[in-house]
């Protein structure tokens, strides 16, 4: 009987100690800053690199120690560059409504291979899949989204079977 008091006891004490204050219950916090607040903006260095190839730069994507970048383009819609020596090694992603052909990258996943990367092409509803080392300009692999996918903006893996969408229909 005095252990059952005891427990009884203790977790009426550990409910009351995981409870907000009476005078917190119910009220947001409100935190407010000013310019003085912030700290000063720090300055940053680089060295600008002029690729003739890169003329309308979308997006970025880090694939092991190459970026690869997609632009809005009538020729190719991907470039990579190698990272470590700072170079351009070569475009891919050729435009078009064919077979491995896209017409606009308009984003760009991190592929589960090595040295793999995916593209959804938000006119044709096309998820592509490019390897870096891979000379072709056409895709690997390409999934032909249906009907369904015909309001999404932006996805994303979520794991090798599934995928995450934005619906951009209100």
């Amino acid at each position: 009987m005095y252990n059952k008091l005891l427990l009884i006891t203790g977790l009426f004490a550990l409910c009351l100690a995981c409870s907000p204050p009476p005078e917190e219950n119910g009220k947001e916090r409100i935190v407010v800053f000013d310019e003085e607040d912030l700290p000063p903006p720090k300055g940053l260095k680089g060295i600008k690199y002029n690729f003739p190839f890169l003329l309308d730069p979308r997006r970025i994507l880090c694939v092991g120690d190459y970026l690869v970048v997609s632009e809005k383009s009538n020729g190719d819609l991907l470039h990579i560059l190698d990272i470590k020596s700072e170079k351009y090694i070569r475009n891919t992603g050729k435009n078009g409504f064919g077979p491995g052909e896209a017409t606009l990258a308009w984003t760009l996943e991190s592929g589960s291979g090595l040295g793999s990367f995916w593209t959804y092409d938000l006119g044709q509803k096309i998820v592509a899949m490019y390897k870096i080392n891979d000379t072709s300009k056409l895709a690997q692999k390409q999934l032909r989204l249906g009907e369904i996918f015909y309001y999404v903006l932006e996805m994303t893996w979520a794991s090798d079977t599934s995928i995450h969408c934005i619906n951009g229909r209100w």
